[in-house]
């Protein structure tokens, strides 16, 4: 395996691309990739707000998850990227209950809110030419509400590349 050397920031394989992502440490949604350099790229990932019911007498009003991951690139070519990341994401949640209490329907708001961030190192195999699927695994930090957790993360992408 070797590594691309010596191009320019413009002609680099692989440098803007869009997709979908699913990751625990660094969100899940729609991805937009950046490779600003042959070492460094970035990835933002959003999820726009939601309206799903999960059942009959609870239902999410809204869910707005955001997350970045900064890459170092150790190699890139035309087959492969193997990188390492860090990144984080933000999540915040409003939930909707209703209840029956003494004779009446009651609905009460309740916001969630949490955090993750993680490092870990990733694989990228072009399936196409201008289709990339990564898989990448690391180590991340949870703050759920209060509730603190580390543990092993999974983060996954498949981004469409322009160029």
């Amino acid at each position: 395996i070797s590594s691309s050397s010596g191009q320019s920031p413009d002609n680099l394989p692989h440098k803007l691309g869009i997709g979908f992502s699913v990751g625990s440490s660094i969100g899940s949604g729609f991805s937009f990739r950046y490779n600003v350099s042959e070492k460094f790229g970035i990835q933002p990932t959003v999820t726009f707000p939601l309206y799903n019911i999960e059942d009959k007498y609870e239902f999410n009003k809204s869910t707005i998850r955001i997350g970045l991951a900064l890459f170092y690139n150790f190699v890139v070519n035309n087959n492969i990227r193997f990188f390492s990341y860090g990144g984080g994401r933000y999540t915040r949640k409003i939930r909707l209950e209703e209840r029956y209490l003494e004779q009446n329907w009651v609905t009460e708001e309740t916001e969630i809110t949490n955090y993750a961030g993680g490092i870990g190192l990733g694989l990228e195999f072009y399936i196409r030419p201008n289709i990339g699927f990564n898989v990448m695994v690391g180590y991340s930090a949870f703050d759920n509400n209060g509730d603190f957790k580390t543990g092993i993360s999974g983060e996954s992408s498949i981004l469409f590349y322009f160029k």
